[in-house]
């Protein structure tokens, strides 16, 4: 689903479990039979909640999940543990930012323990 975006692909489910995916331009044969063949995960997530930013602070993507379910269906689908955050993780981050500002590079170093421990942050 992530390279399909990268390629600037939209990708839509409609009801009768129709996946649909454009502009037609940029779907590659490899792209199209990627898709058929994960048809089906990637129908699942397009119901679920949660966001998909590149962060060039972190230069990573990251995902932000509504809750566990998500998270895990996330990770089912081949995302690091370690670049999902919860909402209960930025509301963590958030309250120790109103504490103590926390810089681009105390930032970038959270991240990297986070993703290198597969870790959690909590209050």
């Amino acid at each position: 689903m992530l390279e399909a975006i990268d390629a600037g692909l939209w990708l839509r489910r409609e009801e009768g479990d129709i996946l649909r995916a454009g502009p037609e331009a940029l779907l590659s044969e490899r792209m199209k039979r990627e898709l058929i063949r994960r048809k089906y995960h990637i129908m699942g997530l397009l119901v679920m909640r949660f966001l998909i930013v590149y962060s060039k602070t972190l230069e990573a993507t990251i995902f932000f999940a509504e809750d566990e379910l998500v998270r895990n269906i996330l990770i089912e689908a081949g995302a690091e543990p370690g670049s999902i955050y919860s909402l209960n993780e930025v509301a963590a981050l958030s309250k120790a930012n109103l504490q103590s500002v926390i810089s681009a590079k105390e930032l970038c170093v959270l991240h990297q323990a986070k993703e290198t421990f597969n870790g959690r942050f909590t209050e």
